[in-house]
């Protein structure tokens, strides 16, 4: 069996025997070393048929999508089954139906594509996506060496987050009111996500030993899969003593009933609303978490402990926010002496 590889184009091509007969196999790789990897998937496939189970791309995304379905959090799962589809069809565009037959170059071809309708950050979420996807595919032995492996997530430069100037943040309270400005005094006082704000209960309010935590409820699990629990606020606990209406039990949501099925996009449209109000732009709800970290480590509180409070698995992506505290840096260093 000749295993010697030639490179013609864009392509590489060997010869191997099957059967006494003489057969030729094509197969795009970015290199060598990758055509060399594929050559012997094929081979070892064709010598141990049962070693490597066949199935169609499509096949094994829905096997995939069930287990996405049972291990990650929902949100999470949708994300998955959207970029999914995405490549479902771009390979059935390709005529591309075995999950074997997909290589490094293929997937690198559906970043370019999809890179020119998304922005970067899109683009490295559905990359997050087919890498875990071809991940799987290798453990459950679907094939021998993971595509995706190779390939690269596009670069990011860093920004300063939007935040809100403390009268921005007045103007925004003063512009709300009801529930929304409930969800948006408890963000800025907590840096809680719009869903963990969205699924506060009562009883994750405890004004005895001033707290307020973030706990996984049926149908919502915390990003990360923690929980939190972090100081509560003063003038929070001030107002939310006021404002919690004395019918609500223990077990009640503070924003949604039982039965509300108020969306999540519904909410955010009207969040989008209310800062039209105050002409306050480049804005989301999100923009109120940026503004509770922002504000913490320009009052010197040091980014682990705002790590902490925000729920960061890293306090690599706290990082965003350390341009703020130079000036406190420079306090610091000043403090050193080493004079008689």
């Amino acid at each position: 069996m000749s295993v010697k590889l030639e490179k013609q184009g864009d392509k590489w091509t060997f010869r191997y025997y099957e059967d006494g007969t003489q057969k030729r196999k094509t197969i795009e790789a970015f290199s060598y070393k990758e055509a060399q990897k594929l050559q012997l998937d094929f081979l070892s496939h064709r010598a141990s048929p049962t070693k490597l189970k066949d199935i169609t791309f499509q096949a094994f995304c829905t096997e995939y999508l069930n287990y996405a379905k049972t291990n990650k959090r929902e949100h999470t799962a949708l994300l998955d089954s959207y970029a999914i589809k995405k490549m479902l069809a771009y390979f059935e565009q390709c005529r591309i139906i075995r999950l074997r037959d997909i290589n490094s170059k293929h997937i690198e071809d559906f970043k370019i594509l999809r890179s020119k309708a998304l922005k970067p950050s899109s683009v490295n979420r559905e990359l997050d996506t087919i890498k875990a996807l071809f991940t799987k595919a290798t453990e459950w032995k679907y094939i021998a060496e993971n595509p995706a492996k190779p390939i690269k997530s596009l670069k990011i430069p860093l920004r300063q987050p939007r935040f809100l100037s403390k009268q921005e943040a007045q103007n925004l309270i003063k512009a709300s009111s009801g529930f929304m400005r409930t969800m948006i005094m408890v963000s800025l006082y907590t840096g809680f996500r719009l869903s963990e704000v969205f699924n506060l209960q009562v009883q994750d309010i405890d004004f005895n030993k001033d707290t307020i935590s973030v706990n996984p409820k049926h149908g919502f699990i915390p990003k990360n899969y923690e929980f939190r629990t972090i100081p509560l606020n003063k003038e929070l606990k001030e107002y939310l003593i006021q404002n919690i209406p004395e019918t609500k039990k223990r077990s009640d949501y503070l924003f949604k009933e039982k039965n509300d099925d108020i969306s999540m996009s519904a909410l955010q449209t009207s969040i989008k609303q209310t800062f039209k109000k105050v002409n306050i732009k480049d804005a989301s709800f999100h923009t109120l978490r940026h503004t509770f970290a922002s504000w913490l480590v320009i009052g010197g509180i040091n980014l682990y402990t705002v790590s902490q409070l925000l729920g960061h698995s890293d306090v690599k992506t706290t990082m965003i926010y350390a341009h703020l505290s130079k000036e406190h840096l420079k306090n610091s260093v000043d403090l050193l002496t080493f004079k008689n």
